[in-house]
């Protein structure tokens, strides 16, 4: 690589450093050494290139004994039925838990839930899975799965902001307030 403003940075001997990187609205980072040689810069790569998950909104963790539901009605485009529990939750998607091996939850899967939090009326939504943990037996499980909110629905994200901040006075009031 070759660094625009030479006079900016100066390497006098080769370094260890961390990388990152933007491509595609997505960030990602890794780690490597550095050195000099004439006007150019190599990087002998010492780690995995890691994707950098990070969330537009900030996100509610959903105490266990709230009452807090996912109910799948279609999975990856075929009619489906199962319930999650909702770990999490921000305006924009929300951490899924569930305690089966069957449907396996990979990275990119789509499914339309019903999503109930607390007593309120459950609100339809798309969502596309962006992070999941490995599962490799039984052993393993639950399957926890963040997913992000799909709406083509220009005041959705306002609506769930709305529901964020009624969902956090609840909990608060509840959950925290002695």
């Amino acid at each position: 690589c070759s660094i625009k403003d030479p006079d900016s940075f100066k390497l006098e001997q080769p370094d260890m450093l961390v990388f990152n990187f933007s491509f595609d609205d997505e960030r990602y980072f890794f780690s490597g050494l550095i050195k000099q040689v004439e006007d150019k810069y190599i990087i002998n790569l010492h780690s995995d290139l890691f994707y950098l998950q990070r969330r537009k909104s900030a996100r509610m963790e959903i105490p266990d004994d709230y009452p807090s539901k996912a109910k799948v009605i279609s999975f990856n485009g075929k009619p489906i039925s199962f319930e999650l529990k909702v770990l999490d939750f921000s305006s924009g998607g929300c951490r899924l838990s569930f305690l089966s091996i069957d449907p396996m939850i990979i990275f990119e899967d789509k499914f339309r839930t019903l999503i109930t939090l607390g007593n309120r009326s459950s609100f339809e939504v798309d969502v596309q899975v962006r992070h999941v943990k490995p599962i490799n037996s039984i052993k393993d499980l639950p399957q926890i799965m963040g997913v992000q909110f799909i709406s083509k629905e220009p005041a959705f994200e306002g609506k769930m902001l709305n529901l964020y901040m009624d969902v956090q006075r609840e909990i608060f009031l509840k959950y925290y307030k002695k």
